[in-house]
C-alpha cells in the first residue's frame, strides 16, 4: 500500500521475520487495521538499534487509498 507495483520485493516470510526480530529486540512495533482478512492500514515504528541514535524513532503510516478519509490513520 506504500509502494507502486513491483517496487517492494520483500516476501511475506521475510517481512514476518523482520517483525519478529524487531519485537524480540524491543526496537519495533507494527499495528494493523484489518477488514476481514485484508490489511487496509498499517502503522510501523522502528527504533535504531545503535546506541548513538537509539533515541530516534522512524514511523511509517499507510492506509489503502479506497479507505482514505475514514479515520483509520487517526485511529492507528
Amino acid at each position: 500500500m506504500l509502494f507502486e507495483a513491483g517496487e517492494f520485493t520483500t516476501t511475506a516470510e521475510q517481512q514476518r521475520q523482520q517483525i519478529v526480530v524487531r519485537a524480540k529486540e524491543g526496537t519495533g512495533v507494527v499495528l494493523l487495521c484489518v477488514q476481514g482478512e485484508r490489511i487496509i492500514g498499517i502503522l510501523f515504528g522502528m527504533r535504531s538499534p545503535f546506541k548513538r541514535i537509539h533515541h530516534i524513532l522512524y514511523l511509517v503510516l499507510g492506509v489503502q487509498s479506497q479507505w482514505h478519509r475514514q479515520g483509520i490513520g487517526y485511529r492507528l
